[in-house]
Parts: C-alpha cells; structure tokens; sequence
C-alpha cells in the first residue's frame, strides 16, 4: 500500500475573491485595468503587491495513483507594475506566462523536447485573486559571465496538426481529423514554418489510421518530393469484427528547399475496397530556425542546446527593442531574462545541461495577448472537509437539488441512517485539475477523501451520466459525471469506460477500495426520477413473494453465423445459469427459470423467434421479481437472436411497481457511454412507470466464461452475505467485493460490468430469518411424507435479526412445492431441474413470532417421491422475513377424504366490481375470486386441470393463472385470488373465461365481458340512473377508464332548461362510478313528478381530460 496523500487543510479558493479565465495558446498575457473592470473588479480597491495568478500547467492529471501531481492549484511566478503606491492604477499590468493544452516542452522520460495534449479538455484555466499576502513574483535570470561552449544561432522549432473531428469507433481517447476514401484518396497539408534555415533537415511524425482488414498504400510527398511510401497494415485477423483497423505511426524527413518555407504535405491513400477508410490523426514537424530571422508579430519559441557549459544565445527577431525574453522551463517559476538588446536583437548567455533542455519566449510588448471569457468563482473547500462521510454523492451542480434530497434521505429518513458528503464535478475540477474536465481529477477527490477523512468513506455515487465524448464534437455530450475510457481507440474489445478507475484508489495492485456506482441521469427530471425510485423502493410497503423470487433466463445454443454456417454454443448458456441456481442463489429463493431452449420456435421471415418466451419474460418482471439474471447474447438493445427482449418493443410493456435489479452477463447492454442513444439499461432504470432500481452489466463485447466466473462471485457476496447487523450488504459492498477479486479476465472482461445503481442500496432481501420448526407435528429436521388429499400441518416461527425467538407480528404466505421436475432439453441434449408446481401457497397470520396453517394437498401431484419444498415469506411495516426446509417427500394418495362433487366457485373482478362490458386500458389488472370447500387446486401439473383464463374462445393460447394466485389470510387453501396482469391488448370487446378445479379435480367455469379502450383519452360508458322512473331516491352511474383521480358534476334540469339541483364530487377513484340523489332541488324541496333532464360532467384535478354527457329521467311518486 501507498502512504496517504499529504493533507491540505484548506483549498486556496476557500476564501477571497477568485476570478477565473482562459489562456488558449502559448505567449506571454497582458491584464490590465480594463480587463479588471470587465470582470467587475473595483481596481482601485485592489493593492497589486497581493495579486496572484494560479495555473496547474494545461496538464491531463496522471493516471496511477502514486505519481505527483498538485496538491492544489499552483501558484505562477507573475509580473506586476505599478506596486509602489499600493493602488492599482490605469497604467498599471499584470503579465504571465499562459499556454494551452497543447503544447511543446522537454520531458525527461524520453529525455527529449515533447508535444503535451490534454486527452479530456481544450481549455487550461489560470486563476486571479488578490489580497493578503504578497503575491509570487517572477525573478530574473542574469546572463552568465565566462566562455560559452556554444554559441547559439538556431533552434529546434516546432508545428502540428491535430484537430479532433471524430472518434472512430465512439470509443477510448483517440479522435482523428480528415477522412480518406475511394472518392477522397488524397489531401495536402499546408503549414509555414518561420525562420526555416534552407536544406536544412526537416523531420515529420504522424498518425494514420487504415480502416480496412487489407494492406493498403500510404505516401507521402512534401513539396513534389517523395518522402514516405509505405503499405500500412490492416487489422489482424483475429477478432476481426472487434477491429476497425490498425493503426501506424510514422516518421520521414526532407531536406530540400522550401518555397516561402511553405510545407506543403501530400498525403496518398489508396484504398484496395471501396468500403476502405483513411484518417489521418496528427502531424509532428520538427525544423531548424534560425534565431535572427524576423517574427513579425508572433513570439519568438526557443529551446536550449542541450550541452555541459554556458550558452550563448544570439538573435535578431524585432524591428525595434520593446520586446522581452523569459525563460519558461517551468510553467510556474517563469523567469524574465535580463538580455543585451542591440536594436531588435538581443543576447544573453545561460548555463546549459546535457540533461536538460531550457524553453524560452521573446515577445514584442505589442503582441502580448489578452486572456478570454473572464468570470467570477464562488468560494469553495471539498480540501478543507475534515470530517469525512461515509456516503459521497458526486453530481453536477445541474443536479444540486436532487442530490441535496438524495443525501438528506439518507442522513435523516432510511432505516439505516448514514453520513453523507455531497461533492460537484466543477468544485472537484477546480481543486484537482485546475478547473479543466479530466475524469482523474475525481478519483484524486476520491483518494483524498479516503486518505484524510475522519470518516472514512465507503461508498461513492456517480449521479450523472457519462461518455466518451469529451469535446463534444457530436453536440450532444451528457458528460455530467464522465467516464474513464481506456487509451485504446481501435480494437472494441480492448476499448471501454471503466468506473472501476475512481475506486481504486489505495495501492497499485489494480483492486477497488471503495463500493462504486452510477446513476445515469442525463437531467434534473431523470434525477428527480431516480431519487423517487430509490425512495419509494425503500419505504414502500407492499411486501411479497416477489422480494424471495429470482427470474433466470438463459440463451439456447444457436447463435449467429460465421462464413453462413450457424454457430452453436451448445448447453453453455443453460448450464452455467444451473451452476447460479445450485451453487450460489440460496435455497429460500424460488427460481422462476426461462431458459430458451425449453420454449417453441418460430422461423419467421426476419429469423427464430420464440414469442411464448418474451411473453414470459414480461410476465415475470410484471408480476414481481427481486433480481433478473440474463446469460446469454446480446448488445445494448436486445437478448439472444431470437430477440427475446426488444427494448423497443418490450420496456413500454413493463409494468412493475416491483422494481428488479438487473444482472446481465451479455455484451453491451450498459453501453452508456454512447451520446446518441441511451442503453436498455438506462433506459430501465429511468423508466417512470416500472424497471429497474439497478443493475450490473456491460458496457462492451464480453466473453461466456468470464462472464459466468463473474456473476457467480457476485451473488455469492449480495445473496450469500450479511453486514455487521445481519442485513443484506448493500449493493456497493458486494460490487466492491466482487472487484477486488475479479481485476482481469480476457481483454479486461471484469472491468467492463459496471454497478448501475445507488451503491449504498439494499436489495429488497427478505431481512429475518424464519424456522419452519414442523411438519404434520414433526420436526422440519426430520423427513415428512406429503401425500395427495392428505392434510398438511405446518409450523414455524419468525426470528429476530440475531436469529433469536421474537414476538413478531404481522402476516406470511406460505408456498409449498412439488417434487423438483427434470426437464430434458432436446436441442441443446442438456437436463435442466425446474422447481415443482405449487402444491400450495396461502395466507397466514403470525402472532407473537408463532405461526401455524393448515391444507389438503391436491390430487394432482408429481407422485415422484422426491423431495419438495417449504417456502415461509412473512412481511408486516417495518421487515419482512423468509426460511425454507426441503425435508418433505411428495408422493402417494389419502384415501381417506370424501369427495363432495362440487367445483370451486368463481368471481370475475374489475376494480372491486363485477360488471359486464367492463372498460379497462390496454394495460389492465384481472382478479379473480376462488372459494371451495374442500380445497383449490392450485399446482398447475395435472394435464387439462390447470387455473387458466380464456380470451375469446381462445383455448390454444390459453393464460396460465397458476402463478399469480394466493390464498386468503388463514383459508387453508380453500380461498383466494388472482391477480393478473394484461399488457397490451388491443381495443374492443373481450369476452374471459375462467377455468378452475378443487383438490378432488372438480371442474368449474365462469365467463364475464370486458372492453379495451385507448388510455389516452378519458371514455365514458353505461350512463345511467336507477330507478328510471324513481319516486325518492336514484342512483347516477357510469364507468370509465382513466387511471387516476376525476371530479364529477351532475347539473339537474326541467324539461325547459332551468337548473334546479348540482350535486359535486370530487377525487372519485372508483372506475365503476355510483351517485346518489334523494330527488331534492337546492332548496331541500321534493320536485314534482315529470320529466327532467341531467348533465353529467367528468373532468380530471389537472383539467387535461374532461366529457359531458347528457340524460333523461322521470319522476312519479
């Protein structure tokens, strides 16, 4: 491990004034009076001797932990005149040395002269304040008395060419500039190099891309000279798809004369396809100038000799002596140099270092440059937090609000309060990075935090969305909070972002520290969103089986086509989600398994398809699921070739309030980083109406086995591990587990899953533990024979958090299974183990921590006499719980038991109300009441005798209802519900059939109506009031199909229009509305007997629906 970072107590910007501005290329920057004005600075206020200018050099912050970097912003040796009256006057300047994020300077690695560039950002920000202290202040450099070893004429000068137009595969760091093609094959190059001594050696570096699989022909001609020819390569073979082409670097020289010393730089592709493509990245050029050359309004750049011994440099550069030389080796501790002027040249003489390289500006005092786009900073300090947080939220400071509500939920209203540390991208640039984007600048806040705080930290929220489009040359960059991308740029499966960077942040072994995940809001109504996601998913109430349910669904083995032959991936798929189940989901958790290849196939003109399993897909996360496991192929848009899911298709039709956490071991489906389009991740977890709370999946090309290794280890530490209190670990924990022992993996497989989610969130587990302590008065540890129309009796208790006797109260439902059932998988020759059928699953109280409930088993079971399953689930307020015990055999017959001969009675519902042509949406809850005597079959095994629904007659498609029924609270059995969700249907009329059996498989059928209208529009149907004629009382009804409140307004009316009675009610919930009127007018007067006519006016709280309807009724006492 590292030692910690040196602590700052205080950030420079913790106090006094600050002002802000930019220094887009290299020379030496004027501010004046005026410039201080502009920014509304009082300059007569301002003493110069305390002015000072801060600039961390244009630099991209390191990337490994353990290398220097600023420990704040720098402050810059400046110059200030006008200091000795204390005042700021309208003669009076400031000047400093000032540069870009491109730039030249001597690097000792290479030990060589370099070109800098900042992969992340195109401003360097340099940083005014004043007051206080005296301000750092630039000295002077004398010239050097003695014999020079070398008498300094000419110097190494220096051009590029890098414009960052594109990046190639929307990947990485690497952008590139023109594109060549078949129609474009070659482009020339202007550049003018000043000073150029003729013949003299001319050298050039560059940058190509050949995106092709093929060698193609680069040459490269500078001034009708040939200087470069070259077949580059193409992209290796290997992994081909991955690769968009390779890239070469290059080198020529040229010594020829220079018309005008004008570069002229022909480049020559020539594509072997016309699908072939070019793109040139960048050109070096590297010249000799000579120093007595004029410069004519630029400043004179120039370097040191590196020699042992004094230097003496000698020019000519200006038409006259108002000009300055400084020696600006280092950005921060620029030096004037005290030179001999003679006229417009000047000399001075300077101790030289073979080592060492020494740069230097001579500027004309008319061509000092102005700094740009001046503003005020408010003060921060995230240095100066001392205290520390357990909880970092890193957000923009577009998403103040919602992070300020996020961190107050969690400090003062989640069951487990927590610190929390809000900390703003701009605030954590301005005291990491100097003020310019650079994505390491977070991970440094992170480390600092880490390092210093009081409390350590142990989660960090990214709340923002991220890409790689760190220029924004695609104009629609969401850089909120950025990704960190790999330097690769060309081979996809080595170029990816990776949040793992900012969590690792102790030592160089590669391993997170800290529980890292995203919240990928690309604005404050998604931040909004995603804070009432996590919110509700917390305080909400409605506990259920879903919180022990885990849906697992696995590709089959055809895959795409190589050279037109199919490829197979055999059993790999299934198999490895049957190594999850076995090996690392616990038993109390009911496995809900959809594995492609136990579904038909549909060749279809656009490919397979299996529409029964996306159909079970929606059903499963509709009707609720804690996590959703995927194995299999994908990308960020779809599942497996069969297109099981279809984002488009399929996220409209979810309609979850249970939200699930995602694991998808597939390629790309947490591609975020792409400015165009959002992943079907994000788009599930900014999803209003259902979704995700989170997920983990990747965001580019992974690999099978790795995959499988991964999501193994991470449920081994979400589902199998507990925290201190004996809750389940929080998200992050499990995430920041799992990453310290999976770093690699094939082309960095590990790094490329990312947390999408709160990383101090709790999944929805079942907290308590429960004992099912007997089975038909036998201990649970002992083996119970179940039997078909036998009774079964079945005890238990709910523990405490320390698993300790409690006086728990509240309500469970207990799901008893059949025998596991071994279905054998033709097209892949693989057996899988499927859970058995619900035998049964009811309702039951718990009193004092004691809970007990009785049922007869249905005849229809498996009769393998294989062990089953007891599943306890109970739930009140405040916790909820789960335990289990498999020491049931189910298997033979009670002969015992009287058949009473009668099925099992049937209650269609729409909204609490049975009515025909009910109006319901196309997205729809169906109920159905069941009630028999004997007991209801429920197992769904037996052939013909399953609890189904029937739409239109349509018995081939008929809707298995086996799943979505639970008994009533302490029925035994013997009654319950349904409740079904419909997705889809399209408008008109249906007619429902429902089939069900008792546990003697005593059959019963009832029909209802119902009709589907569009949700987009507020319908109005089955006006009426009864009695029609009345003499005291009516009743005003009608049905509608809006999901939310409405206000209703009946005006009553004589036969001649005059008004005489509005009844008003308001917020009405009901769909199958009902009114009463005790045939009274305003004055409380019973009217007469006639004719009268009403209007009924409907009309939503926010006014964007609104009918009327009119009617007519008699009166006759």
């Amino acid at each position: 491990k590292l030692a910690k970072t040196k602590a700052v107590q205080n950030s420079v910007l913790a106090t006094g004034d600050w002002y802000r501005f930019e220094a887009p290329e290299e020379g030496i920057y004027k501010i004046t009076r005026e410039f201080l004005t502009d920014l509304e600075i009082n300059a007569g206020n301002v003493d110069p001797r305390t002015v000072k200018i801060y600039n961390n050099g244009g630099y991209y912050l390191p990337w490994t932990v353990n290398e220097t970097r600023p420990e704040d912003l720098v402050e810059n040796a400046i110059i200030v005149s006008g200091v000795a009256d204390g005042s700021f006057d309208s003669n009076d300047f400031i000047l400093f040395y000032g540069r870009g994020v491109d730039f030249w300077e001597f690097d000792n690695i290479p030990d060589d002269i370099r070109r800098k560039k900042h992969f992340y950002s195109k401003k360097n920000y340099y940083w005014l304040t004043f007051g206080g202290t005296t301000g750092k202040r630039m000295t002077s450099q004398n010239s050097s008395s003695g014999t020079p070893v070398v008498t300094q004429t000419t110097t190494r000068a220096f051009k590029f060419q890098d414009n960052d137009n594109q990046n190639l595969i929307g990947s990485g760091l690497l952008y590139v500039d023109d594109d060549y093609s078949t129609s474009s094959q070659t482009k020339t190059y202007i550049h003018t190099l000043e000073g150029l001594i003729s013949s003299s050696e001319i050298k050039y570096a560059f940058q190509f891309v050949n995106g092709s699989t093929k060698n193609n022909s680069l040459t490269i001609d500078e001034n009708g000279t040939r200087i470069y020819t070259r077949s580059i390569p193409g992209s290796p073979t290997l992994y081909q798809d991955y690769r968009y082409g390779q890239l070469t670097y290059g080198t020529a020289n040229y010594s020829g004369t220079l018309a005008d010393n004008r570069s002229a730089l022909k480049f020559s592709f020539t594509p072997s396809t016309i699908s072939d493509k070019g793109h040139l990245d960048y050109i070096e050029i590297e010249y000799q100038k000579n120093l007595k050359s004029k410069v004519n309004g630029i400043p004179l750049v120039f370097y040191s000799t590196p020699v042992n011994g004094l230097i003496k440099f000698e020019t000519n550069a200006f038409n006259d002596s108002n000009f300055e030389v400084y020696n600006v080796t280092e950005f921060s501790n620029a030096q004037k140099v005290n030179v001999q002027k003679n006229g417009g040249g000047f000399d001075f003489t300077s101790s030289g270092n073979l080592d060492e390289v020494s740069k230097y500006i001579a500027i004309h005092n008319n061509d000092l440059k102005t700094p740009q786009n001046g503003e005020k900073i408010t003060n921060q300090n995230i240095r100066g937090f001392a205290q520390g947080a357990q909880y970092i939220i890193i957000s923009p400071k577009e998403f103040k609000e919602q992070a300020e509500r996020l961190s107050n939920y969690r400090v003062n209203e989640a069951q487990l309060k927590t610190t929390s540390f809000i900390a703003y991208t701009n605030q954590i640039y301005n005291e990491f990075s100097g003020g310019s984007l650079d994505p390491t600048a977070i991970r440094d806040f992170i480390k600092y935090a880490y390092d210093n705080w009081e409390i350590q930290p142990e989660y960090v929220l990214l709340f923002g969305d991220g890409d790689w489009d760190y220029f924004d040359i695609l104009g629609k960059s969401q850089n909120f909070v950025p990704s960190f991308q790999t330097q690769e740029s060309i081979f996809e499966l080595e170029s990816y972002p990776f949040d793992d960077f900012y969590s690792r942040i102790s030592g160089d072994d590669n391993k997170a520290d800290i529980g890292i995940g995203r919240l990928n809001a690309a604005s404050l109504e998604d931040a909004e969103l995603v804070v009432d996601k996590i919110i509700n998913y917390e305080t909400k109430l409605d506990k259920g089986v879903w919180r022990s349910k885990i849906t697992l669904l696995a590709d089959d083995g055809l895959a795409g086509t190589t050279n037109g032959r199919i490829d197979d991936d055999g059993n790999t798929h299934t198999r490895q989600s049957e190594n999850l189940s076995d090996d690392y989901i616990p038993k109390s958790f009911e496995r809900n398994k959809i594995y492609l290849s136990n579904y038909q196939t549909i060749n279809t003109g656009l490919g397979r398809r299996k529409p029964d399993c996306n159909t079970a897909i929606i059903e499963a996360i509709n009707n609720g699921t804690l996590i959703f496991n995927y194995i299999g192929h994908g990308n960020p848009d779809v599942w497996a070739h069969e297109i099981v899911f279809d984002r488009s298709i399929s996220i409209p039709q979810l309609r979850n309030d249970e939200l699930f956490f995602l694991t998808a071991a597939t390629c790309d489906f947490g591609k975020y980083d792409d400015p165009n389009v959002q992943s079907a991740t994000e788009e599930m977890i900014l999803k209003e109406d259902g979704g995700m709370i989170g997920g983990m999946s990747a965001v580019r090309p992974v690999f099978s086995g790795d995959n499988a290794a991964l999501n193994n280890v991470f449920y081994s530490y979400l589902l199998g591990e507990t925290d201190s209190l004996g809750y389940p670990v929080t998200l992050g924990s499990a995430y920041m587990k799992l990453k310290q022992l999976r770093t690699g993996g094939q082309f960095g497989n590990d790094m490329k899953f990312h947390l999408f989610g709160d990383p101090i969130l709790r999944l929805n587990v079942p907290k308590l533990p429960v004992e099912i302590t007997s089975v038909n008065d036998k201990s649970s540890n002992d083996t119970v024979n179940v039997k078909a129309l036998s009774e079964v009796k079945i005890e238990g208790k709910v523990k405490d958090i320390s698993k300790n006797d409690s006086n728990y109260e509240g309500e469970g439902i207990i799901s008893v299974f059949d025998s596991e059932k071994i279905i054998h998988l033709d097209d892949i020759n693989y057996n899988m183990v499927d859970q058995g059928g619900v035998i049964f699953r009811g309702r039951v109280s718990v009193e004092n921590g004691q809970f007990s409930t009785s049922f007869t088993v249905p005849k229809d079971i498996s009769y393998e006499n294989k062990n089953g399953k007891i599943v306890a689930y109970f739930f009140n307020n405040e916790i909820d719980g789960v335990g289990y015990t498999d020491n049931i055999i189910v298997g033979g017959t009670d002969s015992s038991k009287t058949n009473d001969g009668k099925g099992p009675e049937i209650e269609i519902l729409y909204d609490d109300e049975t009515q025909s042509s009910y109006l319901v949406n196309p997205n729809f809850k169906l109920r159905v009441k069941l009630f028999d005597e004997t007991g209801l079959n429920t197992t769904g095994t037996g052939i013909g005798h399953k609890l189904e629904a029937i739409l239109n007659d349509d018995e081939q498609n008929a809707i298995d209802l086996t799943n979505f029924f639970i008994g009533d609270l302490n029925s035994g059995g013997k009654s319950g519900e349904v409740n079904y969700n419909f997705s889809a249907l399209e408008p008109g009329e249906y007619k429902i059939k429902v089939n069900a059996w008792d546990v003697y498989n005593n059959f019963s059928s009832q029909e209802n109506y119902f009709t589907v209208v569009d949700d987009n529009d507020l319908i109005i149907r089955e006006v009426y009031n009864y009695p029609n004629p009345f003499s005291s009382n009516t009743y005003f009804t009608f049905q509608h199909n809006l999901n939310e409140p409405i206000n209703v307004r009946i005006k009553i009316y004589t036969i001649a229009g005059r008004i005489i009675k509005e009844i008003e009610s308001f917020n009405i919930e009901d769909k199958f509305v009902k009114i009463e009127w005790n045939g009274k007018d305003e004055d409380n007067n019973k009217i007469g007997n006639g004719t009268y006519l009403y209007k009924l006016i409907v009309e939503t709280p926010s006014s964007d629906y609104k009918e009327n309807i009119l009617g007519k009724m008699a009166v006759i006492r």
